[in-house]
């Protein structure tokens, strides 16, 4: 009987060790103006304990920006941030969170170097591939008040695009009299990085370049050589 209790005991301490690594207090503090707080993600941020006397209401005065929480109107406070699993048993496939505050647009760094599929929409607003999300090597955009969970593409023999050139194209699109042009690529779950801008005009991204998994659009001007991976 007491062999039985002292196992029960010692599994639970190991358990709640367990679940003590995959959680962490976060303490983030606005002095009346925005201020940012990162954490590692994806991972599940609730509000543990205000500690100003501003109200700190989500949404008003704090929320959660991909990996970053933020706050604002004096809201201190310290936050839980629970780690996420990674879906997939293991597979290398991992979700993180992307959303739109106030219909602005926000980018969520990630290893998108194999491709990015929407695995949840949070939002009343339709999130829609081009129009109000994307990505590109660096992470996830979201625009117009799209939320989502995303799920960043299973990480394959060869490292996955970027790494590996035979899985890759070149392809010059251009954009004539400052007009939108779309120029078609098959993705197949890989990215699209600017490798050599042809026009004086700036080539930026999200403003006149961007691209999905079925074209390269190009506007104002912008003419460049991109290389799809695959």
């Amino acid at each position: 009987m007491k062999l039985r209790t002292f196992t029960t005991a010692v599994l639970f301490v190991v358990a709640f060790a367990a679940s003590a690594q995959r959680s962490q207090i976060l303490r983030c503090e606005s002095d009346g103006g925005m201020r940012e707080c990162r954490f590692d993600g994806p991972a599940d941020v609730d509000l543990t304990r205000q500690i100003s006397k501003s109200s700190c209401i989500e949404g008003r005065s704090w929320g959660v920006n991909g990996n970053r929480i933020w706050v604002d109107r004096g809201c201190r406070a310290d936050f839980t941030v629970t780690q996420r699993g990674s879906r997939g048993g293991g597979g290398g496939r991992e979700s993180i969170l992307c959303e739109s505050s106030d219909g602005h647009r926000q980018f969520c760094r990630a290893d998108t170097s194999n491709g990015v599929r929407l695995e949840r929409q949070l939002s009343r607003t339709d999130c829609v591939e081009g129009r109000n999300w994307g990505f590109n090597n660096n992470g996830i955009w979201v625009d117009d008040g799209c939320r989502a969970e995303f799920t960043l593409g299973r990480r394959r023999g060869g490292g996955g695009y970027g790494r590996d050139r035979d899985h890759s194209e070149t392809i010059v699109c251009e954009s004539d009299y400052d007009h939108t042009h779309r120029c078609s690529i098959d993705l197949r779950g890989g990215g699209v990085r600017l490798t050599r801008q042809l026009s004086r005009t700036d080539c930026t991204y999200g403003r006149t370049w961007g691209y999905n998994n079925r074209e390269i659009w190009v506007s104002n001007g912008c003419r460049a050589e991109f290389e799809v991976g695959r």
